[in-house]
């Protein structure tokens, strides 16, 4: 790689395929990995979104009072403030996820219910990456080594 073609907004304009893990395993459905396409950080897309994300965390500071250090908050205000942020995180990432292979649910969300696929909408992605935060960690480091767009674009 030359160091003078080196363009991370570039790059970031294309969907790079993170395989999905939990606990350093990587996972499958019916042999077939589970995928997600992400545009990266440094994309249009990426840019929007982490602008949005911090504005987000921003609202949830008090306007106009005393900054309080962590140690001032209550378990519970930890909670929901910890909350509000894995909701945000969510939306951050749905907004750079541009589709998914091979990932399943169970609509009834009973224990022994039926597991179908889930097909990829924006609202989809929402949901899921609200509710699954086990992905975030994955999702984060995946979304943070600029190499994985690298390998998919094309440069001219």
């Amino acid at each position: 790689m030359e160091f003078a073609r080196i363009n991370p907004t570039r790059d970031a304009e294309n969907a790079a395929t993170y395989h999905v893990e939990y606990d350093d395993e990587l996972m499958f459905h019916e042999g077939q990995p589970i995928e997600m396409d992400f545009l990266g950080v440094d994309s249009a897309a990426g840019k929007r979104a982490g602008m949005r994300h911090a504005k987000r965390i921003d609202a949830m500071n008090p306007k106009g009072r005393k900054e309080r250090s962590l140690s001032d908050y209550s378990e519970d205000e930890i909670e929901v403030r910890k909350s509000k942020v894995e909701a945000s995180s969510a939306k951050f990432y749905a907004e750079m996820l541009t589709g998914w292979r091979n990932l399943t649910h169970i609509p009834s969300g009973k224990e022994g219910g039926k597991v179908e696929p889930l097909p990829y909408s924006p609202e989809a992605a929402v949901e899921l990456l609200t509710k699954a935060t086990w992905l975030h960690a994955g999702i984060d480091a995946f979304l943070a080594n600029k190499g994985h767009w690298r390998k998919t674009s094309n440069p001219s």
